[in-house]
């Protein structure tokens, strides 16, 4: 009995440090734009969500600031596709997408 006892005791403690992690996509049927008909590629960009306080503060990873981020970065006709935010037990914590240009 104390050895079950112990073995759950310990399979509780290594579950409850498990970070829970997954994905999340934007594709093509949530956009509020036209789709571009024949991308060009520029960049891919990966940024971390920014820490303030000791604490990510993801709204920096918004997908209204990322356009903006290549916009200026890139020029004013480039958009962005083939979003992916990785998730840390439900908040977003980085981001990778790439910049395009539509011809």
């Amino acid at each position: 009995m104390k050895k079950q006892l112990m073995i759950a005791g310990t399979m509780l403690m290594l579950a409850s440090c498990a970070k829970m992690r997954s994905v999340e996509t934007h594709v093509l049927e949530q956009s509020y734009g036209q789709a571009c008909p024949k991308p060009e590629y520029v960049a891919t960009i990966w940024r971390d969500a920014d820490i303030r306080g000791g604490a990510y503060v993801s709204t920096s990873l918004r997908f209204a600031n990322l356009v903006k981020e290549a916009q200026e970065k890139y020029g004013k006709d480039v958009t962005i596709q083939n979003v992916r935010w990785d998730l840390q037990n439900g908040k977003r914590r980085s981001v990778v997408y790439d910049v395009i240009k539509c011809k």
